[in-house]
């Protein structure tokens, strides 16, 4: 089976990814976004979808296993490339975005859904849901075919292998593949040969130590200043986010209202739409602004992370005392969106080299980023009593505004501390 890639150009899939490629519930991935939303202004990045980066993660694999993978058997390394196929197969549809929700509203978690779908576990009263298709899972009858072991898949998706470490750790074959492919469609200037060349240096012992060559370690770094790069795009690209928060907010009445439940995963981004068209709260929200016109920013704020009671509450409840304080303010058609971001801009990494010394890169970010966006026209007004919504958000944080690392008003970030 041969691929057409952007990044890698042409290549072969091995016999047993070419016989899993077209399983229904691996191709239900061609229907899932690779970003968490539609959106206009990264349109090129919001058409990707998860199919294209599994081939692609199977890619570093194979280009790994010819040259770093002896340490291994062929058992283990067969079952690693069933692992690697299958570890997406449970993603939502708009990826981490609806993963998020159905784990904090419905307590559905996705690792245990990729091992539940291998095993034909996720429906309990019916082995034979389907997935995609109108198809029914064939995963397991492949794998049986092929000879696979598949103690040893479920051993490594559930993280009791060493090798798991290749597709669930901080530098893995996915998350190479993952900023490699979100940068080339962002535009930015590359060389995808270094994705290749990092994911080849990688190593995993046999007590699950991940190592690199010493060598790559300048590849590491380009890693981590690539994914910092894509990161500051996505999180600071307001139409996206606004397209994220009216989503997220029409997911959040379906499930209280069951239109959605947690055996909707199974869905494709498009037929999730269409569910939430049905529903009466939720058809007007899609319609008139996920699909059409998105709501506008009015401000940003970035706050440093604290190990506090306050921004330890729900994303929920800093939304919901946020949009009544706005209310007391203007009414409006108001609409609060927060990120509780961990590692999206740095993360820490100690690496081994292969000649037994420790390597950090980078440091873990962690911050509270809020999100204020309006449907319709601006509200009178509201321009000079931004810096009071700023003072009162701060206030409600038990944080001052001076420690505020970002601000953006209208869409654009401003340095003026006269604002405070």
């Amino acid at each position: 089976m041969r691929i057409y890639d952007p990044l890698y150009g042409q290549f072969d899939l091995g016999p047993v990814s070419a016989a899993l490629a077209t399983a229904p519930e691996v191709r239900r991935l061609s229907q899932i976004r690779l970003l968490n939303s539609m959106t206009p202004t990264l349109s090129t990045l919001g058409e990707l979808r998860r199919y294209a980066h599994t081939l692609g993660v199977l890619y570093l694999f194979s280009q790994w296993r010819q040259t770093s993978g002896s340490a291994y058997s062929n058992k283990e390394l067969d079952a690693l490339e069933v692992a690697i196929i299958l570890h997406d197969i449970a993603t939502p549809p708009f990826g981490h975005l609806f993963e998020y929700l159905l784990k904090e509203e419905l307590g559905w978690d996705h690792e245990s859904a990729a091992v539940d779908t291998l095993l034909q576990k996720h429906v309990s009263e019916n082995t034979g849901h389907q997935i995609f298709a109108g198809k029914t899972p064939r995963v397991m009858r492949i794998v049986a075919r092929l000879g696979i072991d598949i103690n040893l898949v479920v051993e490594i998706l559930t993280k009791r292998h060493p090798l798991h470490h290749l597709i669930f750790g901080s530098l893995d074959f996915d998350n190479i593949d993952n900023v490699w492919r979100m940068a080339w469609a962002l535009g930015f200037s590359l060389r995808p040969a270094e994705a290749v060349l990092l994911a080849k240096s990688l190593s995993v012992d046999r007590q699950g130590n991940l190592a690199v060559s010493h060598g790559s370690l300048e590849l590491v770094e380009c890693w981590s200043e690539l994914r910092r790069r894509v990161y500051e795009v996505l999180v600071f690209d307001f139409p996206t986010v606004a397209s994220q928060a009216v989503l997220t907010q029409a997911l959040r009445i379906a499930m209280r209202s069951s239109l959605v439940t947690n055996e909707d995963w199974t869905l494709t981004d498009e037929s999730l739409l269409d569910r939430l068209m049905r529903g009466k709260e939720t058809r007007k929200m899609i319609s008139d602004e996920y699909l059409g016109v998105l709501p506008k920013p009015l401000l940003a704020l970035q706050f440093p992370w604290q190990e506090s009671e306050v921004f330890g509450r729900s994303r929920l409840d800093i939304q919901r005392n946020i949009t009544q304080m706005l209310n007391k303010l203007i009414k409006a058609n108001w609409n609060v969106y927060v990120f509780k971001e961990r590692g999206s801009f740095s993360k820490k990494l100690n690496l081994l080299t292969d000649a037994g010394e420790l390597h950090s890169v980078g440091a873990l970010s962690r911050s509270l980023i809020i999100y204020i966006f309006f449907s319709g026209t601006q509200p009178k007004r509201i321009a000079k009593e931004v810096p009071q919504i700023i003072e009162s958000i701060s206030l409600s944080l038990n944080t001052p505004v001076e420690s505020i690392t970002r601000v953006y008003i209208n869409g654009k970030r401003t340095s003026d501390n006269s604002l405070f």
